[in-house]
């Protein structure tokens, strides 16, 4: 058999357990996980952003709606730092 012939089912047979593994009960469940981790760091992420966007918009006067609920979350934050 050519030598080249073999490196390439060789490499053929790898991919073939790679999927195997991948595909198997763990891997399913390992994926799912994986998943919903990644969406739910996603959604954290995206409240974070939104907050400080919202925050420094308000800050700069912009949005002077949230005026109130900023006041009450930094005098908490100050009670919080004060405790500390």
């Amino acid at each position: 058999m050519d030598q080249d012939l073999k490196n390439q089912l060789d490499a053929i047979n790898r991919n073939l357990a790679d999927i195997n593994k991948k595909t198997s009960k763990n891997g399913m469940w390992r994926a799912f996980f994986y998943g919903v981790l990644s969406g739910l760091g996603s959604v954290a992420g995206a409240a974070i952003a939104l907050s400080i966007i919202i925050y420094i918009l308000n800050a700069m006067g912009i949005i002077p709606a949230f005026r109130n609920q900023f006041n009450q979350i930094e005098r908490l934050l100050e009670q919080f730092q004060n405790i500390r």
